[in-house]
């Protein structure tokens, strides 16, 4: 398998163990096991097995915007998808993404990984800030609604994950789809 195949599968497979037994069940073992390589080609592709979760969820933000359609719609219409995006990764790999929520709480009293979850969050803000980017004219709101919308969406995905209250969620969505388009639609490109 050549290397950026197996670095994906490893990310692959820890969705799933993560998905089947939250953050305890990943260990370069059970990685290895799942993915049929050995406990060194995990750490070939990663330095340690606290990078795993965070590339793994860096991988799953791609999936989701790579899901968005950019081509038609207004800023409005943007941010709404990026929240239904959420909304499906969440739905497809809710064990995972409830596993990674516990994973990185314990980035609360861990710095270095901590350091990993900022530099994460940032890769994110950055992807949603190029999304909308082409509908603003200041590259810097941009990158500010892009935050918004990643702690906005952060919040609301970790009760998805926790709680059966989706259409309470959505709706809550949709209002502050309806604020930040109010907000930054003076901002639009011409």
């Amino acid at each position: 398998m050549p290397p950026s195949e197996t670095r994906q599968a490893i990310l692959s497979a820890a969705i799933t163990l993560m998905g089947r037994g939250g953050a305890g069940a990943l260990s370069a073992a059970a990685l290895a096991a799942e993915v049929g390589i050995s406990k060194a080609t995990v750490f070939h592709h990663f330095r340690s097995i606290d990078e795993i979760p965070v590339a793994a969820l860096d991988l799953l933000t791609e999936q989701g915007i790579g899901m968005l359609d950019f081509t038609e719609g207004d800023l409005a219409s943007l941010i709404a998808q990026v929240g239904e995006a959420s909304f499906a990764l969440v739905a497809a790999n809710r064990g995972f993404v409830t596993a990674y929520f516990a994973f990185a709480s314990n980035a609360l009293f861990d710095a270095g990984l901590r350091a990993k979850l900022e530099r994460s969050l940032a890769r994110a803000k950055d992807q949603f800030a190029a999304v909308f980017g082409p509908h603003l004219a200041d590259p810097a709101q941009a990158r500010q609604l892009g935050g918004i919308v990643l702690a906005s969406l952060d919040g609301l995905m970790l009760q998805y994950a926790l709680v059966d209250n989706e259409a309470e969620l959505r709706e809550a969505w949709r209002r502050i789809v309806s604020a930040l388009a109010r907000e930054y639609g003076h901002a639009h490109r011409d």
